[in-house]
C-alpha cells in the first residue's frame, strides 16, 4: 500500500477561493485536498487554505491555476476599463423590488394614535 503525497500549489485567503481552486482542478480530474493552516509571522492568527494536490499533478495543477488566475484579472482589468471610459455599470442581477415600508393599515393606526394624542394635548379630550 502506497500513501500518495500531496503538494501545496496555492494559498488562499478564504474559502471561497479555495472551492474556486478546489472545482477548476477537479473539473480536469484533478484529486484536491484543502489543509488549513496558520497565516504568516506577521499576521499569526489569520488563517489560510492550502490547495493541495497529487504530486505527479503538480505541473498540471499549477498550470490550470495559471489560467484561472489570468482570466480573473483579465474580466477584472476589463470592467475598470469599461468604467473609466464612463460606460455605465452593468449589473448582473436586477435589482430587488422597492416596498413601502409601512403598509396603509399601518400609516392610518399611526395617523389616528397622533391625532388622539393631539386631541388630548390639545383640548383634553378623552374618548
Amino acid at each position: 500500500m502506497s500513501v500518495m503525497k500531496y503538494i501545496a500549489v496555492d494559498t488562499v485567503g478564504d474559502e471561497g477561493a479555495a472551492a474556486v481552486a478546489s472545482e477548476a482542478l477537479g473539473a480536469a480530474g484533478i484529486a484536491v485536498e484543502i489543509r488549513r493552516v496558520r497565516g504568516n509571522v506577521y499576521e499569526p492568527r489569520r488563517m489560510a487554505l492550502e490547495v493541495r494536490v497529487p504530486a505527479d499533478e503538480v505541473v498540471e495543477a499549477r498550470a490550470i491555476l495559471a489560467a484561472l488566475s489570468t482570466d480573473a484579472t483579465e474580466a477584472a482589468e476589463h470592467e475598470t476599463s469599461d468604467l473609466a471610459h464612463g460606460a455605465p455599470l452593468r449589473l448582473t442581477t436586477p435589482p430587488p423590488a422597492l416596498r413601502p415600508l409601512l403598509s396603509a393599515g399601518t400609516l392610518a393606526k399611526l395617523a389616528m394614535a397622533l391625532l388622539l394624542m393631539l386631541l388630548v394635548f390639545f383640548f383634553g379630550f378623552t374618548p
